[in-house]
């Protein structure tokens, strides 16, 4: 496993949602599908090389998950 740089991994969409509303993150920033992925291809300067993940998305390596927020009424 790579460096994780502080942040905890996520399995699951909903916990990714939960997550990222508990750090204030708002409706219209969150997420529309969930990836999950072993590692991310980076380049030789530690970037995420994005155009690898889309081909390998349209190639059907890598199916995203569509999700949605939904708020929780207590």
């Amino acid at each position: 496993a790579g460096p994780h740089f502080g942040y905890r991994l996520v399995d699951e969409p909903d916990a990714l949602l939960a997550h990222l509303d508990a750090h204030g993150l708002s409706k219209y920033e969150m997420p529309e599908y969930y990836l999950a992925v072993d590692e991310l291809p980076l380049t030789a300067s530690g970037k995420i090389r994005k155009l690898d993940l889309v081909a390998q998305v349209r190639a059907g390596t890598l199916v995203p998950t569509p999700i949605r927020w939904r708020e929780t009424v207590s």
